[in-house]
This record gives structure tokens, C-alpha cells and sequence, in this order.
């Protein structure tokens, strides 16, 4: 934790818990039946658990989370019990305009491309397309029952997206990833039945 960090998760906390604490302060909802997990944790003991088909975390918008076009970092470790199926991309993290609209948002997220599994960051500030994105392919097919650690980082005009620490896409904008008012969503965008199945551990927010 340090001056940069605009949100931490470690999700420590007894089972079945529905409350965790936001190392910044934040406050932290728990939607559907997602909860602490004793069971599997990468640090610390226990992590979030979300069930694939109504579970997610939402904090409330903030202008912390407003990069605009300075750096920032988005980072956590995932664990799937099931992968995302074909044309699907339950985010790890999502945040968009209101719950109505797919635009405007930035979102970070596993894509099923036809079982070619990709690493996307996306944002724009318009009504109807990605002004940025960064898209790769995982240099293997994960696996159910593994941690990995996932991270996007724009530095300058660079934006990085990284797979257990290892670089796998890259793209360069000068655009702004835009001052959105709805609030961040772990595990589902716009609360729609893209739903992560699995467990996040220590996820974090960096700004700056």
C-alpha cells in the first residue's frame, strides 16, 4: 500500500463472509451470493468467491478511478473454476457510463475466442467503439484450479497487459480512458450474465 494505491482487496475474512475492507476506505458491495472462501486463497487465507451466474463486487464510482490519460495499474491474481465459454469475457474488472449502456467503459478481461483464450483491455470515451485496446492471446490455455496473476499498465501512451508476469500484448494511444459515473464492477460488467466463476485474490488499483 502506498500513495499510488487507489483501491486494495486482499479479501481476508472469515467463510461465507459478505464484508471485506478496502485498504483505501472504499466501501465494497457484495452482490448475488458472492462471499469469502476459506477454501482457496492465493495470500492471506481466504479470497472472493463468485459462482459464475449471479455474483459480483461493485465499489462506488470515484474520481480515483478516473485515469484519464495518466498511468495506472489494474492487477489481481484469478483462480477459475470454470473458464469463460465461447464469445464470453466476464471481466475481472469493468466500469461503464450507467447500467443501461455498453458505452462509454473501460474494461479488463480473459475473452473465449473460439477456445483461443485472450487477454483485452479496452476503453473509450464515445458512444459506440473501443478508441483503445489491447488484445493477445495467452501464450498457453489456462487451466481450471491454478492461480494466475493478471495485470494492465498504461505508462506514457503505452498500455501492457501482463499473464503471471509475463508480457503479452502491448498497444500505444494518446486518448483518455474518460471520466465515467457508473461504479467499478469485479467479476460481471453492467450486471449482465457475464459472470467470473472462480476466486480473485488481492486486487488492486493503482494510480499514477
Amino acid at each position: 500500500y502506498d500513495s499510488y494505491t487507489k483501491c486494495l482487496l486482499h479479501f481476508d475474512g472469515p467463510d461465507g463472509a459478505v464484508v471485506t475492507n478496502d485498504t483505501t476506505g472504499k466501501a465494497v458491495v457484495f452482490l448475488g451470493t458472492a462471499q469469502l472462501d476459506t477454501a482457496q486463497s492465493k495470500f492471506g487465507g481466504s479470497s472472493l468467491l463468485l459462482d459464475g451466474n449471479s455474483d459480483y463486487i461493485a465499489l462506488y464510482d470515484s474520481d480515483d478511478f478516473s485515469f484519464g490519460v495518466g498511468d495506472f495499474t489494474i492487477d489481481c491474481w484469478v483462480m477459475y473454476n470454470a473458464l469463460p465459454v465461447t464469445s464470453t469475457f466476464p471481466p475481472f474488472f469493468s466500469q461503464h457510463q450507467s447500467n443501461d449502456a455498453d458505452f462509454p467503459r473501460t474494461m479488463f478481461f480473459l475473452y473465449n475466442n473460439a477456445c483461443t483464450y485472450q487477454l483485452y483491455f479496452v476503453a473509450c470515451e464515445g458512444a459506440s467503439s473501443d478508441n483503445i485496446s489491447t488484445v493477445a492471446n495467452l501464450p498457453s490455455t489456462p487451466s481450471t484450479g491454478v492461480w494466475y496473476h493478471v495485470a494492465v499498465v498504461r505508462s506514457g501512451t503505452t498500455f501492457t497487459t501482463f499473464w503471471n508476469g509475463t508480457q503479452v500484448g502491448t498497444t500505444t494511444s494518446s486518448l483518455s480512458t474518460g471520466n465515467l459515473t457508473g461504479g467499478v464492477r469485479i467479476g460481471t460488467y453492467r450486471g449482465t450474465n457475464k459472470f467470473l466463476n472462480g476466486w480473485i485474490d488481492e486486487f488492486r488499483i493503482s494510480k499514477g
